[in-house]
């Protein structure tokens, strides 16, 4: 078995490891501000008049706030207005749902707090930073990056370090990744996942982070950093024990370990 995955199962095992883990995924809810009085005045009056389709566009135009159902197509509408008087059914059909809701319901979707699980890949970055800052990395821009000869991040968004990693190690990616590190001369580029269920887009995700870390074009390491379910579901493990020993998949409680033993 490779043995970053031992390690990592180890890890997971063992006591305290959600512990651990939510030093760099903290599962605090983040409490969104309450709607501005004139959008409830308006949802309200629009309600009442059963102006659905004037809701929805209300509803659109607030990006402040989530809209406050889940629905396949409101992404489409939101990008492209004109897509609302191209297509009355799909309209009338969304609009009739949020008349259904009421307007406390409509209110209280709209002020919803954010899914906890779609705030953990900020998390990750952040605890990145602040986490090995203390141990002597530190996080450069493009050019800097590129000149310096000790220990340190490529301080970009997951496009840039994408970019980077093709136009300068010809890693060959397709979309962007979580983290780009040297550790004197070896490279070392991340996609790192905290998975809090398993099927569905779930599984799909770990297939797709474990592809990464096999692919070998380029003159970086690609490490699956991966937490969460992967580590206890039968699907899941199975994946990620395909990885060769050359192909770290690992718990980013063990990502300082790992980047040890790079340099």
């Amino acid at each position: 078995m490779n043995k970053w995955v031992k390690k990592s199962l180890d890890t997971a095992y063992a006591p305290g490891y959600l512990d651990k883990l939510a030093n760099i995924y903290p599962a605090t809810p983040t409490l969104r501000e309450p709607l501005p009085n004139h959008i409830r005045e308006s949802i309200k009056t629009l309600h009442s008049q059963n102006e659905a389709e004037k809701i929805l566009s209300l509803l659109l135009n607030l990006t402040t706030h989530p809209f406050p159902i889940e629905h396949p197509y409101i992404s489409f509408l939101r990008a492209q207005p004109k897509l609302i008087n191209q297509n009355p059914e799909v309209v009338m059909k969304i609009g009739e749902i949020l008349l259904s809701l009421g307007v406390e319901g409509i209110i209280r979707g709209c002020e919803r707090p954010p899914d906890l699980n779609r705030q953990m890949g900020p998390a990750f970055k952040n605890w990145l930073r602040n986490h090995f800052s203390q141990l002597g990395f530190v996080f450069l821009s493009a050019g800097a990056f590129e000149a310096y000869q000790g220990k340190a991040f490529l301080n970009a968004g997951d496009t840039g370090i994408s970019e980077y990693a093709n136009t300068k190690l010809g890693c060959r990616l397709t979309r962007g990744r979580d983290f780009l590190v040297k550790v004197r001369d070896n490279f070392a580029i991340g996609e790192a996942r905290f998975l809090s269920a398993v099927g569905g887009s779930q599984n799909r995700d770990v297939r797709e982070t474990v592809s990464f870390a096999k692919d070998k074009g380029g003159n970086a390491i690609k490490v699956a950093v991966l937490d969460g379910m992967v580590w206890f579901d039968r699907g899941m493990l199975a994946v990620i024990q395909s990885l060769e020993d050359d192909e770290p998949g690992l718990s980013a409680l063990l990502l300082e370990d790992f980047l040890e033993s790079l340099g």
